[in-house]
């Protein structure tokens, strides 16, 4: 503003709550017009982008999640990382990143977590090693045997800890830990 030797004020621009200004949105007079010297012209910029709560679309394919948060104002919306959900089909949104709730700029990068589809990790505590590894091969998942002593009493050659626990989703194909 100064260089073109014009009065500063303040920037004011066409927008509400929530709502990101159009760029260069203007109701002066139009391109290229002559107006008199010290004549004051509104020049509606882009401001910084407003903030909103953050949609919940979970339970939503990719395309709609991204299309709702799209038109709530949120451009930069991205695919992360795939997750186990039993909740959610495979390729539904689990949740976001931030999470649903949470009051952003609309300039705020939105990560969408997506379902792989899961299957919950069996009742194996108690078991004997080869008859939880039979559990584990049947539910098509695999494995890891952490040779680690369990608490006193435990039964030797017996399963007294899993990790993800019991009820847990793990990605089909995916591996459960057993102590």
């Amino acid at each position: 503003a100064r260089s073109c030797r014009t009065r500063r004020g303040g920037v004011r621009h066409p927008r509400g709550p929530g709502r990101p200004a159009p760029p260069f949105a203007g109701r002066g007079p139009s391109g290229g017009t002559h107006v008199a010297k010290g004549t004051e012209v509104p020049l509606n910029a882009n401001a910084k982008p407003g903030s909103n709560a953050i949609p919940d679309v979970s339970g939503r394919s990719v395309g709609d999640a991204t299309a709702k948060l799209n038109q709530a104002g949120w451009k930069n919306v991205i695919t992360g990382a795939t997750v186990a959900s039993l909740k959610f089909g495979n390729g539904d949104v689990v949740s976001t990143n931030p999470t649903a709730g949470q009051t952003v700029p609309l300039s705020t990068q939105i990560v969408l977590k997506v379902s792989g589809g899961g299957v919950a990790v069996p009742a194996l505590v108690g078991l004997t090693e080869a008859d939880a590894i039979a559990q584990l091969n049947h539910a098509g998942l695999a494995y890891q045997i952490i040779d680690s002593q369990g608490p006193p009493g435990t039964t030797p050659g017996t399963v007294w800890q899993t990790k993800p626990g019991q009820g847990r989703a793990v990605l089909p194909s995916g591996s459960v830990r057993l102590y």
